[in-house]
């Protein structure tokens, strides 16, 4: 039975050397958190978040074909661009007489 020992290390560890960190293990709760108390440096390059625009209520009632709600939604906001645009796209889709249909 031959038993084999490691082989004796050429440098100690003294006071002078630094032990170098291990990373995190993958899959450790470590290894989630890694880099998130870092902050942005001066030369980094910080992408702005674009919002979805959320449709007007007229506009999602459009959407959905109900064109009386739309026309009550825009008459509603006091605007009259508004209104003219509803009423605009009212003519466009030949649904005027629905949406003015029982008033």
């Amino acid at each position: 039975l031959a038993v084999r020992g490691r082989g004796a290390k050429t440098g100690k560890k003294g006071a002078g050397q630094k032990v170098a960190k291990r990373p995190p293990r993958a899959g450790t709760f470590q290894y989630f958190l890694r880099g998130q108390h870092s902050g942005a440096e001066e030369q980094d390059f910080k992408v702005e978040r674009v919002r979805k625009q959320r449709l007007a209520p007229y506009d999602k009632m459009l959407k959905a074909f109900n064109y009386g709600g739309a026309l009550d939604a825009a008459l509603v906001t006091c605007n009259p661009e508004v209104v003219a645009s509803v009423l605009h796209e009212l003519a466009l889709r030949d649904s005027m007489g629905i949406a003015l249909a029982g008033r």
